[in-house]
C-alpha cells in the first residue's frame, strides 16, 4: 500500500515539476525580443498548439523571424541548415492564418518582404532554366507570404507558360489588389503595375464568355494603362462588346449582336487599308476559281477584317465566335443583310498558298465555288507572338473570307 501511495506521490511531484518547467506564450516571445533565438525556437514549438488567434500569428512571425537569424549566423548554419526554408513555412502559415487587420502582420512587413524576395529568387533559378513545374510552387509560396509583390505573377507566368489555365488564380489577386492600390488616394506600389496580367485575365473571360468581367477588367486596365498597346489592341476587339442579355420571347439568356461601332469600323478599315495590296492579290485568284466573279463588298471586308483581329487578339482559331457568333451574325454586325459562308487559315504571307489550302479542303472548296455567291470580303491581320493556338505558326497572317449571297 505504501509502495503505491509513493508511487502517487512521486508521479504528482513529476508533473508538478514538468508542468513549473513548461514555459508560457509570453517567454516564447520575450525570448525573441532578448535575441535569445535558440530558445524561442523551442519554446515555440512547446507553446504554438495551445495558442489560438492573434497569439498563435505572434508566435508564428517570431519564431520564422528567429529562424531567419538563426540562418545568418556562421556558428550555427550546420546546426540549422533548413532555417531559410522553415522560416519561409512559418511566414507563410502566420500570413494565411492573419486576420486582414492583424496588426502584427504590419509590424512584421520588412521581415516578411524579405523572406518573399529570397523565395523569389530561389524561384527565379529554376524559372530562367525553363523548369516551369518545378519554379511555380515556390513563386506560390512567396504569393502568399506578400500578395502584393511578384511571387502571384511570376506563378502565373509559369502556368501560361506551360499552358496552364490556372494562371487565373495567381493573376486575379494582382490585379484586384493593383486595382484598388490604383484607386486609393495614396497608391502605395505604382512602379509595380503590370498591364500583361490584365490583358491576360480579359483574354481568358472573353473565351469562356464571361463578357461582364471581361468588360469590367478592360475598363479599369484602360484607366490604369491608357498607353499600353495591348491593352488598346482588346479595347477594338469587337466581341467585347457583345452583349448576353435575356430574350423577351424565351426568357433565356442569348447573345444579342450589336452593329460595329464607329470607331471599330474605322479600325477596320486600317486594317484592310493596310493590306490592300495582298487582299487584291487574294480576290483576283478567288475569282478566277469562281464560276463567275464576285463583287468585293466593304461590309463583308469589315466583317472578314475585325473576325481575323477578334481570333488574333482574343487567342483563338475558328469560324464560329467565342461568343458562338457565325459569319452571317457577324457580317449583319457590320451592315450587310444575307446569309454567309466563311473560309479561315493562318500562317503564311502568300495568298496563293492560302488559295491552295482551301481548294483542298472540301468545305472550303465548296464555299469558295458557290454559284449563289455573289459578294466577298476579304480580312487579314498579322500573327502576334502571344498566340499559342494549336494552328499558330509564329508568322504570316490570320487570313479570313466571308462570301455572301445578297
Amino acid at each position: 500500500m505504501k509502495t503505491v501511495f509513493s508511487f502517487i506521490v512521486i508521479s504528482l511531484f513529476g508533473l508538478a515539476v514538468s508542468i513549473a518547467q513548461t514555459p508560457t506564450p509570453k517567454q516564447a516571445m520575450a525570448a525573441y525580443e532578448q535575441a535569445e533565438y535558440e530558445e524561442c525556437v523551442q519554446m515555440v514549438g512547446k507553446v504554438l498548439k495551445k495558442a489560438g488567434g492573434s497569439e498563435r500569428v505572434k508566435l508564428l512571425l517570431y519564431r520564422a523571424d528567429a529562424y531567419y537569424q538563426l540562418s545568418k549566423d556562421p556558428k550555427l548554419v550546420e546546426k540549422y541548415p533548413n532555417a531559410v526554408e522553415l522560416a519561409t513555412k512559418d511566414a507563410m502559415t502566420a500570413t494565411r492564418s492573419a486576420s486582414p487587420k492583424d496588426k502584427n502582420i504590419k509590424k512584421f512587413r520588412p521581415f516578411l518582404d524579405t523572406i518573399s524576395n529570397i523565395t523569389i529568387r530561389k524561384g527565379m533559378a529554376l524559372y530562367n532554366e525553363k523548369k516551369y513545374s518545378e519554379a511555380k510552387p515556390i513563386f506560390l509560396q512567396a504569393g502568399k507570404i506578400d500578395p502584393d509583390g511578384m511571387g502571384y505573377y511570376y506563378a502565373g507566368k509559369c502556368a501560361l507558360n506551360n499552358k496552364e489555365k490556372d494562371y487565373v488564380n495567381s493573376f486575379t489577386p494582382i490585379a484586384e489588389s493593383q486595382y484598388a492600390d490604383f484607386k486609393s488616394k495614396r497608391p502605395k506600389f505604382k512602379d509595380r503595375y503590370n498591364a500583361e496580367v490584365f490583358v491576360e485575365l480579359i483574354r481568358y473571360y472573353a473565351q469562356v464568355n464571361n463578357y461582364l468581367k471581361a468588360q469590367e477588367l478592360l475598363t479599369q486596365a484602360s484607366e490604369m494603362f491608357p498607353n499600353d498597346s495591348k491593352v488598346r489592341e482588346l479595347k477594338m476587339t469587337p466581341i467585347m462588346l457583345t452583349t448576353k442579355k435575356k430574350d423577351p420571347k424565351t426568357k433565356k439568356l442569348k447573345f444579342f449582336y450589336e452593329p460595329y461601332t464607329s470607331e471599330q469600323i474605322t479600325f477596320a478599315d486600317s486594317l484592310l487599308n493596310a493590306h490592300k495590296s495582298v487582299i487584291d492579290a487574294l480576290a483576283t485568284e478567288v475569282n478566277k476559281k469562281r464560276p463567275a466573279p464576285a463583287n468585293i463588298s466593304t461590309e463583308l471586308s469589315r466583317a472578314a477584317a475585325l473576325h481575323a483581329w477578334d481570333m488574333r487578339t482574343i487567342n483563338y482559331f475558328s469560324d464560329a465566335g467565342v461568343n458562338k457568333s457565325d459569319a452571317t451574325k457577324r457580317a449583319k454586325q457590320a451592315g450587310y443583310e444575307g446569309k454567309c459562308v466563311e473560309c479561315i487559315y493562318i500562317g503564311t504571307k502568300n495568298p496563293n498558298e492560302v488559295l491552295d489550302a482551301w481548294l483542298k479542303q472540301e468545305v472550303s472548296q465548296m464555299n469558295i465555288t458557290k454559284p449563289d455567291v455573289k459578294q466577298i470580303g476579304i480580312g487579314i491581320v498579322p500573327v502576334a507572338e502571344h498566340n499559342s493556338i494549336p494552328e499558330q505558326k509564329n508568322e504570316g497572317f490570320f487570313w479570313v473570307i466571308v462570301l455572301g449571297s445578297k
